[in-house]
Order: structure tokens, then sequence, then C-alpha cells
């Protein structure tokens, strides 16, 4: 088949890449991130695993997150805290 295109990427692809919060984190650890799924700009509803929700990291749209669960399902996703976006103060 000359035609075939490669088979489509799904949200657990991503498992482990690094992210962008697109919005800033409620305080029960809850928002939006931003991956590149399959060539396409794509925003996830995603939390923030336990463990830094504990240690008081708050995020902000821009952070850098990694993704640490899938639930592709529902599409959402668990997220690990990396770091503050490039050129953010550090508070």
């Amino acid at each position: 088949m000359r035609f075939a295109s490669a088979p489509a990427l799904s949200l657990e692809s991503c498992l482990q890449d690094e992210v962008r919060a697109a919005t800033a984190f409620d305080a029960d650890g809850h928002g939006l991130v931003t991956a590149e799924l399959d060539g396409q700009v794509v925003q996830v509803l995603a939390t923030l695993r336990p463990e830094d929700r504990v240690t008081g990291v708050r995020i902000r749209a821009g952070d850098a997150l990694r993704i640490e669960d899938v639930d592709g399902r529902r599409n959402r996703c668990t997220v690990s805290y990396i770091g503050p976006k490039r050129g953010a103060p550090l508070l």
C-alpha cells in the first residue's frame, strides 16, 4: 500500500516527556499542560503528583513538568515538577 501512513501516536507515547504548564495549577494540583503529540500541540488536563503537592510547589504557566503517568481513556496525565520557566524569578 503506497498511500498508507504511519499509525497515529497516542497520549501514552508522551510518558516521561517534558511538557510545559499552559495554565497555573490550582490549590488541588490541577491544571493544563501543553505537549507535542504526533507533530501537533495538544493541551491535556494534568494533576501534580502528591509528592510535589506536599512540598508546596506552585506551578505557574510556562513551568517545566514531566509526564509520570497517563490515563489515555480519560485524556489526563500525572506530572512532576522539573523547574520554573526560563528567566522567571525564583520565589
